[in-house]
């Protein structure tokens, strides 16, 4: 298969390709500069692979939540490339593509991402299901749910974050912090999207960023 992965939910932008049994992945610390980087990496990832856009079978991307304006960028070039080359688009919750790297069974874990505000969005999963609604929540309620369990695993990029604020409202006793939080989740998207598109699911042009706040940005007005 041909296909293309991109996660642009956080500062953390990763993107994977694969052209048959080759794959190229990257990542890269963009702070808040989607724009400037998403199209020179996609050209980057394609062209390791010898690919062009107009070959790709598959686009997956990683829906949120996140940043708004990161997920806004990574969608529409996702869709817009995947309406160029005629494919399929596929997104996966970017909390899922966090917890999706297997941990043994019964593993709970936590996965995380700044929310600002002093929030996280967050859910709880174990043996690959979720436990939890997605939560946009402060850390205290987080404490409260973490502390059910006799061990979590706390991962997403921004666990880093999360973790001195569990410990000083001494839920962090149970926490196990992983340690590849912050590294780049693209062959995981890549794999994720193929099993959805074996599985029947695609997203049409209706399916947009789950954000699970309401985005600040209105039409029309500032932020």
């Amino acid at each position: 298969m041909k296909a293309l992965a991109l996660d642009s939910s956080t500062e953390i932008l990763c993107l994977c390709g694969r052209n048959g049994s080759r794959f190229f992945e990257v990542t890269r610390d963009v702070d808040i500069h989607h724009a400037r980087w998403i199209v020179p990496l996609v050209d980057l990832v394609l062209t390791n692979l010898d690919l062009s856009p107009g070959e790709l079978e598959l686009v997956a991307a990683a829906r949120g939540p996140g940043s708004f304006t990161g997920l806004r960028i990574g969608l529409s070039t996702a869709r817009g490339l995947a309406v160029g080359a005629g494919c399929p688009c596929v997104f996966i919750p970017t909390l899922d593509l966090y917890s999706a790297v297997p941990r043994g069974r019964g593993v709970v874990t936590a996965a995380v991402v700044d929310a600002k505000k002093k929030r996280f969005y967050a859910a709880l999963y174990r043996n690959g299901e979720r436990l939890t609604d997605y939560l946009d929540a402060g850390p205290d309620e987080i404490a409260a749910l973490v502390s059910a369990y006799p061990e979590v695993v706390l991962t997403g990029p921004h666990g880093e974050i999360l973790h001195p604020l569990l410990a000083g409202l001494g839920a962090a006793d149970n926490i196990v912090r992983d340690p590849d939080a912050r590294r780049g989740r693209g062959m995981t998207l890549l794999r994720m999207g193929m099993e959805a598109l074996a599985a029947g699911r695609v997203d049409g042009p209706s399916t947009g960023p789950l954000y699970v706040r309401p985005p600040e940005a209105r039409p029309g007005g500032g932020l």
